[in-house]
């Protein structure tokens, strides 16, 4: 039995249980957890998690989402069959790991839902289309880049040359309400 609480409860309901046979940094890979799917979440016997990225006949290559030192030897647990996320409104403003842990120490977070991460998008038919522009209040941005409320929109570059600041001028307008959500991957504590 293992500290982890959760983790005996899936063990003992007859979840698929592996063993890890390797690891390098965050790339694991653990033989006997079959039958198993792609992208399905796994929970390690250290409390920390990861999701199926390439089944083979002997193993499973497991990218782990944790931060948890993973070792050689230790039991991991099918948690879910699909790589699923914490959902509900008080998710709103803070910050959150892709499993829906938080981690901006700000305490735990009551969800409404639990959904899938990878889920099909609604066909373009389906779609509201957007015809509202969304002002900014910088002259060159709303003239050069348009955007539309509700539209998705990626902003790409280097440290320090402005992402933040144009996302936080988005949603920082006098006067008018509207939520933002910024998502930002593989991004330096210090940013």
């Amino acid at each position: 039995m293992s500290d982890n609480r959760h983790f005996d409860q899936l063990v003992s309901a007859g979840h698929p249980v592996g063993e890890v046979i390797a690891v390098d940094r965050f790339i694991i890979k653990v033989k006997g957890l079959q039958p198993v799917n792609m992208h399905s979440l796994i929970l390690f016997e250290a409390g920390s998690k990861g999701y199926v990225h390439h089944i083979y006949e002997e193993h499973v290559v497991i990218l782990h989402l944790g931060t948890k030192s993973i070792t050689i030897g230790m039991t991991a647990v099918i948690q879910h069959d699909q790589l699923v996320t914490k959902v509900g409104k008080d998710f709103i403003g803070r910050v959150v790991s892709v499993t829906g842990e938080p981690l901006d120490g700000k305490g735990p977070i009551a969800a409404d839902a639990v959904w899938p991460v990878f889920s099909p998008a609604p066909p373009f038919h389906d779609r509201e289309a957007l015809d509202t522009q969304l002002e900014t209040g910088i002259t060159v941005v709303d003239t050069l880049f348009p955007l539309m409320r509700g539209q998705r929109m990626a902003l790409l570059g280097d440290g320090k040359s402005g992402k933040k600041h144009h996302g936080d001028a988005n949603c920082a307008q006098s006067g008018q309400y509207r939520r933002y959500f910024g998502v930002r991957i593989n991004c330096k504590t210090a940013e």
